[in-house]
């Protein structure tokens, strides 16, 4: 039914072509087809042109009543589609000779041409036709074509094209109310393109890292970013990208977790354990590394020694070992621990070997889902990353350009290392409208104890933090600035939460201390002599007394928690830093 309606539609669009046997005729006919075409395509030309300009005017309108950011692109779409339908109904619509011969006719030549035309295709042959013919003929070639046919511009749709021009073209002087929207869509748009590399940076590191060492868990998880590459290729909004983003990510953790969630932490435990004794400190050391191909040599060496050590030493490797057993989780490793270590108490050194050998070979393997685990867990914040960039264009177009701790500081003095480019502002009578904190990445640290530490300075030597202690309650803030110099705490928490420490000295390699000058304000100053300005009597402890008891919380919390086994890494790194 639909093939006969759509062919009934071409056959009366289609005008009916018919054939003459004059040649002369239809040659002396040919110049004035081709005008009548040319004047025939170009007022469908111009029609086209019209209804494409409505088109897009309707749309462009339409974009003034709610954000569209693809508006321009479905503009050009549709007008290109009603030029391109207009061009094929005006190939279809064409005039031919017969329009022609009419045509010519009604310049003066009273149906002549016609009539031969039609004469034409007569089987008789007399005088009386031969003769009409020959006039028709002979009057068709006295016809002057281009004063007869000139080509002109239509008046009404060149009148209709200046309309929808000037609309057009005030359309975009105006001012589109929705146009910042639209802006941050776009912004979206590109950040989202540009996490796309991000994601492709990830997995092919991860394609590298299983061609050497082949796990079905780290093709789940190229597979899980190749589902996201997809999405993100189809994502047209921030929602969606974040939606995917975020799905991916909790697919990466239930990968990289599962029922090995454990294992990380065992090894970790483990091999704090044995590096405490001298006997298994290279076992210790070996473990640490994480590497699969050293740790199983490690073990199958020591295995081979056993014989060779003299009682003394296999007591203390048992001692070892039977320690190393109380501090992991998993059932069947605390199990050849206790073995190995009550063999080589037992005096059975070959047998305690071939144990130990044992035990090396499924350290091996742990170490393998280990370092599974933290290649998934580095693709995970890598997409928490992206996810958070995203964010961040996304939230830029409706609260301006807002830093994930803080605002923009408009003091460009705060572009320091520590500060980061966001400080939060204290407006205090006595001390001046300076930052009383910083917000850093930990790179570079400043006199604070925070994990994100920056000193910033405003009428006194305020430290500030990250995740850290604050010094809110320092006399010297409080008579130098008037008001609080606490740095970013979580939600819920009050700066009295925090112990109050201090640490006289820098960690690690030499920082750069960040000043923010402040401006002297109108308000009262109060001052107090000091013995020591950055320590008060009774009213801190010092660092070193408290940061083996948090070392040991927070331990404690990762090996409770579900944060990715990377995220670990880089807590208990920090730790080390600051107790070495």
């Amino acid at each position: 039914m639909k093939k006969y309606i759509m062919t009934n539609l071409i056959m009366k669009l289609w005008p009916e072509r018919r054939s003459f046997n004059d040649q002369e005729i239809k040659t002396a006919l040919q110049p004035t087809m081709k005008r009548l075409q040319r004047q025939h395509f170009m007022v469908s030309f111009l029609r086209g042109l019209a209804v494409a300009m409505l088109a897009a005017l309707l749309l462009l309108a339409y974009s003034f009543l709610r954000p569209w950011a693809d508006v321009t692109f479905y503009c050009l779409v549709v007008a290109g589609i009603t030029i391109l339908v207009t061009v094929v109904l005006a190939v279809i619509s064409r005039p031919g000779l017969w329009e022609a011969a009419c045509q010519v006719d009604a310049k003066g030549l009273k149906e002549r041409v016609s009539t031969a035309l039609e004469l034409s295709n007569s089987i008789s042959d007399n005088p009386m036709q031969r003769l009409q013919r020959e006039d028709a003929l002979k009057q068709l070639c006295a016809v002057d074509v281009s004063a007869n046919f000139p080509l002109l511009l239509p008046r009404r749709e060149g009148k209709i094209l200046l309309v929808l021009t000037g609309f057009l073209l005030l359309l975009n002087v105006i001012p589109n109310p929705w146009q910042g929207e639209v802006d941050r869509q776009m912004a979206v748009r590109q950040e989202i393109a540009q996490q796309q590399k991000q994601v492709e940076k990830v997995k092919k590191e991860l394609e590298k890292k299983n061609e050497k060492a082949p796990s079905a868990r780290r093709e789940e998880g190229i597979k899980a970013l190749e589902d996201l590459q997809q999405k993100l290729a189809e994502a047209k909004k921030q929602e969606e990208a974040m939606k995917s983003m975020a799905t991916t990510e909790e697919q990466l953790h239930k990968i990289a977790s599962g029922k090995q969630d454990h294992v990380n932490s065992d090894l970790e435990r483990l091999s704090q354990v044995l590096k405490q004794e001298e006997i298994s400190r290279e076992l210790g050391e070996k473990l640490a590394t994480g590497n699969s191909r050293e740790v199983e040599p490690s073990f199958a060496k020591m295995a081979e020694k056993i014989p060779a050590l003299s009682i003394a030493d296999q007591q203390k490797l048992a001692a070892s070992l039977n320690k190393s057993s109380m501090a992991v989780s998993d059932g069947g490793l605390k199990n050849q621990l206790s073995q190995v270590a009550k063999t080589l108490n037992s005096g059975a050194a070959r047998e305690a070997g071939g144990q130990l050998q044992s035990l090396g070979t499924t350290l091996g393997a742990m170490s393998s889902q280990a370092a599974v685990n933290s290649d998934l867990a580095r693709a995970q914040l890598a997409l928490q990353s992206s996810r958070m960039a995203i964010a961040a264009v996304g939230n830029s177009g409706n609260n301006g350009n807002i830093a994930a701790t803080g605002t923009a500081c408009q003091n460009p003095e705060c572009n320091t290392p520590g500060c980061n480019g966001t400080c939060q502002g204290g407006n205090s009578p006595g001390g001046g409208n300076s930052p009383g904190s910083g917000s850093g990445q930990g790179t570079k640290p400043g006199t604070g104890a925070g994990a994100g530490a920056g000193a910033g300075a405003g009428a006194g030597a305020g430290a500030g933090a990250g995740m850290g202690s604050t010094n809110q309650d320092n006399p010297q803030q409080r008579a130098s600035s008037g008001g609080p110099a606490g740095g970013n705490l979580p939600a819920g928490m009050n700066s009295e939460d925090y112990e109050k420490i201090y640490d006289p000295a820098r960690l690690g390699r030499a920082g750069e201390t960040s000043y923010v000058k402040g401006q002297e304000g109108s308000g009262p100053q109060q001052t107090m002599a000091i013995d020591n300005p950055d320590i008060m009597p009774d009213t801190m402890l010092p660092y070193r007394q408290v940061i083996g008891e948090y070392s040991q919380l927070a331990r404690e919390s990762l090996n409770r928690s579900v944060i990715p086994a990377g995220t670990r890494d880089l807590v208990r790194d920090y730790f080390s830093s600051l107790e070495n």
